[in-house]
């Protein structure tokens, strides 16, 4: 019978295991999906800058 736990235990841990692994990957996914967002908000604000600069230099 203690086999059984035995086999019981370790079941669980995977289980557990690979819940963490699938949470450990969203919080990646997330965080990947921000620092994009993030680059694409510098990104288009730099485009804003620099055509707002060569509107004030045509003027």
């Amino acid at each position: 019978s203690s086999l059984n736990a035995q086999k019981l235990k370790s079941s669980r841990l995977t289980i557990a295991t690979r819940e963490n692994l699938q949470f450990d990957q969203r919080m990646w996914t997330n965080l990947f999906e921000k620092i994009i967002l993030i680059f694409n908000l510098l990104s288009a604000w730099k485009v804003y800058h620099d055509s707002i600069d060569m509107m004030k230099q045509s003027h």
